[in-house]
């Protein structure tokens, strides 16, 4: 058969049973014999389709883990309730935009996001340190990590063990003191002591303590936009050393 013509037959047939899986009131058997036939299609994008459906089952998604292509990998990553060994494997993983998906999965194993928290990549360090199911250990071990956005990133979760607050105190960065200085969890001895800091923006929020600081400090984030951008406190200010990231903006960097 002319290569063409098998490619054509290929994507007809993944067409198809893209259709068959659209029906609401498709027989769960019938649905898994289809997306195995469809995770064997040579279109990337059909597998793709195959790694997001909730209905795969399990060996095949572990087949579709392996899978050459990354994209394929990144949706299986992207799972919710994915098996932790999956999971350990897909950290691991030679693409950063799988490791990405794994740690920006609401779902992800905190284990697997323990073994992506000193990850080269910046953008899934970054999501390890927002993510709500991060664990406390992992949270203390990211204190110091290079890049300040990350350490802003931990002042800024909702939920955040005290002893990282009192180590981000002292950080050299002063978005990552602002942050601190507003947190509601933040010790008040911690607060008295940023009260007295260099940087009249930390000074304000370390005076205003509470869930109303906070509140104020995301909204004063949210409205940086720019290098140019700078909170209210003269001249001296401006953003991160890393360049115009906004304060309390998200991720900006890309791997």
């Amino acid at each position: 058969m002319v290569p063409c013509r098998r490619g054509r037959l290929a994507r007809q047939l993944a067409l198809g049973l893209q259709q068959l899986l659209l029906d609401p009131a498709l027989p769960t058997d019938v649905a898994a014999s289809a997306l195995t036939q469809l995770a064997r299609s040579p279109e990337p994008w059909a597998r793709v389709d195959a790694a997001r459906d909730p209905r795969c089952p399990p060996p095949v998604v572990a087949g579709l883990a392996r899978d050459w292509w990354w994209e394929v990998r990144a949706a299986v990553a992207s799972r919710p309730g994915l098996p932790s060994p999956l999971a350990f494997a897909l950290a691991r993983d030679r693409s950063e935009w799988v490791r990405r998906a794994l740690a920006e999965n609401a779902d992800a194993d905190p284990e697997a996001l323990d073994l992506l928290r000193d990850d080269p990549s910046f953008g899934v360090r970054d999501a390890v340190a927002e993510h709500p199911r991060a664990l406390a250990r992992t949270l203390r071990a990211m204190v110091h990590d290079p890049a300040w956005e990350v350490r802003r990133s931990l002042a800024k979760r909702r939920e955040v063990p005290t002893e990282v607050l009192e180590e981000l105190r002292l950080d050299p960065e002063h978005w990552v003191r602002f942050f601190v200085a507003c947190h509601p969890a933040t010790p008040a001895w911690v607060r008295a002591e940023l009260a007295r800091d260099p940087r009249p923006s930390v000074r304000m929020v370390a005076e205003r303590a509470g869930e109303r600081a906070r509140r104020m400090a995301l909204t004063l984030g949210r409205g940086l936009e720019g290098p140019g951008a700078a909170l209210p406190e003269g001249p001296a200010s401006g953003p991160g050393p890393c360049g115009g990231d906004p304060p309390g903006g998200r991720r900006t960097r890309r791997p």
